[in-house]
């Protein structure tokens, strides 16, 4: 379980340096529980103080750090959210596949089946991992 209060941190110490890490922080950020049993990836506008799935620890990442299997967990966190985020998940899971993700390729073929975020189109994901090789 979490709390406000910051480890060995308590009044206008922890105050002032959370008020200071809001500062820095960008409009909107990735994050994943430290937790590796459970591995929640998820983005919002500011670093939540716990995982909201186990209370775990979370850390801030960076897109450019990211493997394919946070990719493919964060494009699930799209697609499990009700406002519509179909496009942007289906982006994860392109990046997922690109870094050679194997859910992440199984979840990028289901969007574009399916037309998740983007048109369906069976054959072109046919045609692209039959034909090229590699998902372009």
């Amino acid at each position: 379980a979490c709390s406000d209060a910051g480890p060995g941190i308590s009044g206008r110490a922890w105050n002032a340096s959370r008020a200071a890490r809001r500062f820095h922080r960008r409009c909107s950020m990735i994050f994943q529980c430290k937790n590796r049993k459970c591995g929640y990836v998820a983005e919002q506008e500011t670093l939540p103080l716990c995982c909201p799935e186990c209370g775990g620890a979370v850390r801030e990442l960076r897109e450019d750090r990211m493997n394919g299997r946070q990719w493919t967990r964060l494009g699930i966190f799209f697609l499990e959210k009700s406002s519509g985020q179909a496009k942007r998940a289906w982006e994860c899971f392109r990046r997922a596949a690109l870094l050679g993700d194997a859910w992440g390729v199984s979840n990028l073929g289901w969007c574009m089946e399916a037309g998740v975020g983007v048109e369906a189109s069976p054959e072109e994901i046919f045609f692209r991992t039959s034909f090229s090789g590699k998902i372009s």
